[in-house]
């Protein structure tokens, strides 16, 4: 794991969805927040164009904020 952080991730830039992936980390947290008495609260805008970005970066940022 920690050769992961030593080296530089590849980027995979391509049109993504970021309602999508908010969703996706939002689904990955519920449980545990709500065994902590904590709910997630989803307010997303409809139809937000596709943004040029490395799906898996954004998802992990938003995962990482989520949990901190």
């Amino acid at each position: 794991e920690f050769l992961r952080f030593a080296r530089p991730a590849t980027l995979r830039v391509e049109p993504n969805d970021l309602n999508e992936i908010a969703r996706s980390v939002a689904a990955l947290v519920e449980n545990q927040a709500a065994s902590q008495s904590v709910v997630v609260e989803k307010d997303l805008p409809e139809k937000l164009p596709k943004v040029s970005t490395d799906g898996d970066q954004i998802k992990q940022i938003l995962l990482n904020l989520t949990i901190n």
